[in-house]
């Protein structure tokens, strides 16, 4: 706080941002650990109101021209001054891992055509670094080999001063608001593609609004002693780096959105929810209202789906080959369809896929790489023909009609549905419904019937697990 005081000192210069983030060093490392601001988060309630008025007072105390705002100039700071907050008590507050940072442009080209500005985006963060209240490192540009730029993005996250200040105020996940204002959206569009969603996929909007209205007045949550289970390097192994998807531990993020990429017939699968991010083991454990969930899941879906196209119903395991069914060749075999599946090549025919680490320690005994892939793309030859040209997308545009068609089934029975993709999560006493509602999807559009699971693990085991291995780690927890 005593720089902040000289910084005010009349006739000093004041550091600039770049000055006052180098008070604080980070390796590249950490700074890979971060997540983009949000718009759609602000605060909320009277906790978020208090914390908004003390944060825009200190900003206004460090401008150094004082003139009055127009209206629109002073909503405009209010609001971008909730929404930063807001974005970094998001992540203060997260369950699994409260060391992200948060990357904010200070480019003008991002803030056109947005509610939010960009004089009072710069304000706020020289007011904060100013008084110690953020840390991180500034943006800019660097030259690489060729001799090209590239760019990246302020990163900022809150220090334990500003934490003490969100806990002064009393904020918690009640004190911030995620409003979503379209639930469809298409990313990376290609030239002549519309921005008007077909349809087919605008019919599919009331539907996610309705269950979003559910999901929000729901009370979903996760043990206490489960949390033990949901670690940063389990988040990592499970490339969460996705914008679309709240990571474990982001309670705010509740609200479903249709994510497709490149055009209306790729993609369209569910984002968004908190949920999504959890290993489906601790997934077992949530609650909803109160009430112990059942999860069920399509089995082998992508798969089903093909062999449907052939006027076929699936036979056996698509993942496993003859005598090759451990554990580990089953994974290996879910891997390597993936891949093949998602993997184009110029003239759409079979190529040899390099092995990825970790699969030769897959291998049974005297069996080679090229052994297994031959015999794998064989067994799977009836469905050949849908392999190496990138079909992958295509088939999740299938799979998540299916999706939103169950949760349509489930909102005219006032349920409560928590998609996971191609698995869903209701309380305990509704999983007949689901299963009825997942049949009927899945029947009505592909006419075979669907292979669906549900995990067998015991609750009450799991969590007993996650006692003994919390008293094990609680006493270095922070």
């Amino acid at each position: 706080m005593t720089q902040a005081l000289d910084d005010l000192t009349p006739g000093r210069r004041r550091p600039s941002a770049a000055e006052l983030f180098r008070r604080t060093q980070f390796t590249g490392e950490k700074l890979r650990n971060f997540r983009h601001l949000d718009p759609e988060r602000t605060l909320a309630g009277d906790t978020g109101a208090a914390l908004l008025s003390r944060m825009v007072a200190l900003a206004e105390a460090h401008q150094v021209r004082q003139r009055a705002l127009q209206p629109d100039a002073v909503k405009s700071r209010v609001l971008t001054a909730s929404t930063l907050l807001a974005n970094l008590a998001s992540l203060a507050l997260n369950r699994v891992d409260d060391t992200r940072f948060l990357a904010v442009s200070f480019n003008r080209n991002a803030y056109a055509n947005t509610p939010l500005s960009l004089s009072a985006m710069s304000l706020l963060r020289d007011a904060m670094l100013a008084n110690g209240l953020i840390e991180g490192s500034a943006g800019g540009q660097r030259v690489r080999a060729d001799d090209s730029y590239f760019g990246w993005l302020t990163r900022m996250r809150a220090t334990p001063a500003l934490r003490t200040i969100f806990a002064d105020c009393g904020i918690g996940y009640a004190s911030i608001r995620r409003t979503v204002g379209n639930v469809l959206i298409l990313r990376d569009r290609k030239a002549g593609v519309s921005s008007e969603p077909p349809i087919d996929v605008e019919m599919t909007r009331q539907t996610l609004a309705s269950m979003n209205k559910r999901i929000e007045a729901a009370r979903i949550e996760l043990p206490q002693d489960a949390w033990a289970g949901v670690t940063p390097g389990v988040i990592d192994a499970m490339h969460l780096d996705d914008e679309d998807r709240a990571p474990a531990g982001d309670l705010v993020g509740k609200s479903l959105v249709r994510l497709f990429k490149y055009d209306w017939r790729q993609g369209g699968r569910l984002y968004g929810g908190w949920w999504m991010s959890l290993p489906k083991r601790e997934r077992k454990l949530l609650t909803i209202d109160g009430e112990a969930v059942a999860e069920l899941d399509y089995g082998q879906l992508h798969p089903s789906i093909l062999y449907a196209r052939t006027h076929e119903e699936l036979d056996g395991d698509a993942y496993t080959v003859g005598d090759w069914t451990s554990p580990a060749m089953r994974e290996l075999g879910k891997t390597t369809f993936a891949r093949m599946l998602n993997t184009t090549t110029s003239d759409g025919e079979p190529r040899a896929i390099q092995m990825a680490e970790g699969d030769a320690d897959k291998l049974p005994p005297g069996v080679t790489w090229e052994d297994y892939l031959h015999a794998f793309q064989r067994k799977l030859a009836p469905i050949s023909e849908w392999f190496w040209i990138g079909e992958g997308l295509r088939l999740q545009r299938e799979d998540s009609d299916v999706a939103v068609s169950v949760l349509e089934a489930m909102n005219k029975h006032g349920i409560v549905t928590l998609p996971v993709h191609d698995s869903f999560i209701v309380q305990d006493n509704y999983r007949h419904l689901l299963r009825t509602a997942m049949i009927g999807a899945y029947r009505e559009k592909f006419y075979y019937h669907p292979i669906i699971k549900e995990a067998s693990l015991r609750v009450d085991n799991l969590l007993k697990m996650h006692r003994e291995k919390g008293r094990g780690t609680r006493r270095g927890h922070n």
